[in-house]
């Protein structure tokens, strides 16, 4: 569940790397 961040406008790949650690 990390593609949705990105659609929600999220273009820092920080916070994805983040975000995908976090759904892991």
């Amino acid at each position: 569940c990390g593609q949705g961040w990105e659609i929600k406008g999220f273009d820092n790949r920080e916070v994805i790397l983040q975000t995908k650690k976090l759904s892991k």
